[in-house]
């Protein structure tokens, strides 16, 4: 599989909070209480939790900046948590600053997550590239049903700030079809990842487009 990086319902929801700590965005609202919540989550790392008030912390979305009545949702998995052949997509220096959204039980979510390459920014790309040039599959723990794993492919997408990289998702459960919009980038030693996830056809472009405008302009404005 080609991997290109440009430069510059309700059945689904147990499921779904299985694979999800993957947020990247979140604690601008309500972010105390967010990042309590995975504090377990990001020791069991070896990280320690990004502190509320941290650029990292500010620079994620608010849910009331994605309007059409997407919310805060409460998520206890993480995007960090997936993994290639064992590896993880970002090697991060610390603990992610991070949430995730719903529009109702049966969704749409989406999800964001902001790191600390630490790799640094361009070798963390630079690695990230080739580890899914080479990846088959995508693998998330989760905790009541064993692991989730995904077939990727690539997404086409704008180019984004310093590097950026857009994977569709598929789901290889077929008893719990769900899709995703996977979109990574990076500013300086920065890396974000904005993911849609949805039943069946999958993530309405056009949403995830929005939200992952919404989170680069975000992270260009907080960090320097």
């Amino acid at each position: 599989m080609g991997i290109a990086v440009t430069r510059g319902g309700a059945r689904w929801s147990k499921s779904l909070q299985a694979i999800l700590l993957l947020a990247v965005t979140g604690a601008a609202c309500g972010g105390a209480k967010h990042q309590t919540a995975n504090a377990p989550a990001a020791a069991a790392r070896g990280g320690s939790p990004v502190a509320a008030g941290t650029p990292a912390v500010a620079a994620l979305i608010p849910a009331g900046q994605f309007g059409g009545g997407w919310a805060r949702a409460a998520a206890p998995a993480s995007l960090g948590d997936l993994r290639c052949a064992g590896q993880p997509l970002v090697r991060e220096a610390g603990a992610g600053a991070e949430a995730t959204y719903s529009k109702g039980e049966a969704g749409p979510w989406a999800a964001e997550r902001i790191v600390r390459a630490a790799d640094g920014g361009p070798a963390a790309f630079a690695r990230l590239a080739t580890l899914l040039q080479n990846c088959h599959r995508l693998q998330a723990p989760a905790p009541a049903d064993g692991a989730i794993e995904w077939s990727l492919a690539p997404l086409p997408f704008p180019r984004l700030a310093d590097d950026s990289l857009a994977l569709r998702l598929i789901s290889m459960d077929k008893a719990r079809p769900l899709a995703a919009d996977l979109v990574l980038f990076r500013h300086g030693d920065t890396v974000a990842l904005v993911a849609q996830f949805a039943t069946p056809p999958g993530p309405v472009s056009g949403t995830t487009l929005a939200l992952v405008q919404q989170a680069e302009a975000r992270l260009l404005r907080f960090l320097p």
